[in-house]
């Protein structure tokens, strides 16, 4: 009998130290400031690198599409002996598009960038502008280029313009037979 009248007072002296601990357990009003704060203070200094790196990506997206393009209509251009040309547009929304098709025929599809923020730049030398001045890409039937000239893309939110703009990409066709290549971060 004395056993369970120890186990008794025993069981009751821990739970009423365990409900005597619960009432100090938390964070105090200063620290859940101090938190918030250090958490405000490291997202301050890593959402500018986030968003450049997105930015980047777009445009690096964008870039790669129209490559892309560009090979399809010289790939066409040599199977079906037609010549093909890549069309560029911009919406009234500001979003880049393009078209490939055969040369005289009335683009049927547009293809569009992957963001809404990606722009063709011009402000490096040289560069064409497909939107403006109506340059076009143009494969002949042996998938030479009639124009030769480099393609520059950017982000729209990018104050920077040339060699200054980090998010600056490029296609270069480089020789009139065709030679394309992809250029990252300057102007050629």
């Amino acid at each position: 009998m004395k056993r369970s009248v120890s186990r008794f007072k025993f069981q009751r002296l821990s739970t009423f130290s365990t409900s005597r601990n619960n009432r100090n357990k938390g964070f105090t009003l200063i620290e859940l400031f101090v938190i918030v704060i250090m958490v405000g203070i490291l997202g301050a200094i890593a959402a500018p690198g986030w968003l450049a790196y997105l930015n980047r990506r777009q445009v690096t997206a964008t870039r790669d599409d129209v490559y892309q393009s560009l090979l399809q209509a010289q790939t066409r251009a040599k199977q079906r002996s037609v010549t093909y040309e890549v069309e560029f547009q911009e919406t009234a929304d500001g979003v880049l598009q393009w078209s490939v098709h055969p040369k005289g025929t009335a683009p049927s599809s547009w293809e569009e960038a992957s963001s809404g923020n990606v722009e063709i730049d011009t402000g490096c030398a040289g560069a064409l502008d497909p939107i403006g001045a109506g340059d076009k890409f143009e494969f002949d039937f042996k998938g030479n280029v009639s124009s030769v000239g480099t393609l520059y893309f950017a982000s729209e939110t990018s104050a920077a313009v040339g060699d200054n703009d980090q998010t600056i990409r490029a296609v270069d066709v480089a020789t009139l037979i065709g030679g394309l290549r992809k250029v990252n971060n300057q102007c050629v």
